[in-house]
């Protein structure tokens, strides 16, 4: 009888103990993953406010109001030669002549990414308008047979004169079309010009990065 006893209690003391162990065990795990999952949220919740904290909004300013922006110049001389026999007279101009390449930001798309620091603006290609003479430089090489001129048709030399003054325009206007080295010249000069424009208007962002597009 006494030596059942003892293996009796000894029988609980050691459920006991391994019911503490398990109880432990169980405390500590438990502990464990409370311990994780509050990490876990803290975590994320500070990894949402830093976010929220560190994302800019990149500003267009009045960029997409600029109807016209110029982005290249060319200059070149033409030379005209009016015709003898139609007008009575032969004339060799040196006209100087300019254009302008315009880039229509008005119909440009203006995609950000405010997270990455990342704009896109797609836009039509630059077109080449504006083309002027300098009058005050059109240098007469040849004039000969100006009869028509001392019997008073001034009017007569005013529409000769108009008439190749159109004339060095439109030869202008096509050495441009035919030259794509220009064209190519005014892309990279708007995409220089247009980046200028986003950064001045996003000073605090000196990492944004900018890209143009032409279609």
């Amino acid at each position: 009888m006494g030596l059942s006893i003892c293996f009796y209690r000894s029988a609980i003391r050691k459920g006991a103990k391994a019911a503490k162990d398990a109880y432990i065990s169980g405390f500590n795990t438990e502990k464990e993953e409370v311990y994780k999952e509050f990490y876990q949220n803290f975590y994320d919740r500070a990894e949402e406010k830093y976010h929220v904290s560190n994302v800019v909004e990149i500003s267009i300013g009045d960029v997409e109001e600029i109807e016209k922006l110029e982005v290249l110049t060319v200059r070149d001389t033409e030379y005209v030669i009016n015709n003898e026999e139609e007008d009575g007279c032969k004339v060799w101009l040196e006209v100087p002549c300019e254009g302008d390449f315009v880039v229509d930001l008005k119909a440009a798309e203006f995609v950000k990414d405010n997270i990455n620091k990342h704009i896109i603006v797609r836009l039509p290609s630059p077109e080449i308008t504006n083309i002027v003479i300098d009058y005050d430089k059109i240098d007469t090489l040849l004039f000969k047979n100006n009869e028509f001129l001392k019997n008073g048709s001034y009017k007569k030399g005013e529409e000769i004169a108009d008439k190749m003054t159109k004339d060095a325009q439109l030869m202008m206007q096509k050495k441009i079309a035919s030259n794509q080295n220009f064209y190519v010249k005014a892309e990279d000069s708007a995409k220089t010009a247009i980046e200028c424009l986003i950064r001045k208007f996003n000073p605090e962002i000196p990492d944004l990065k900018v890209e143009v597009e032409f279609y």
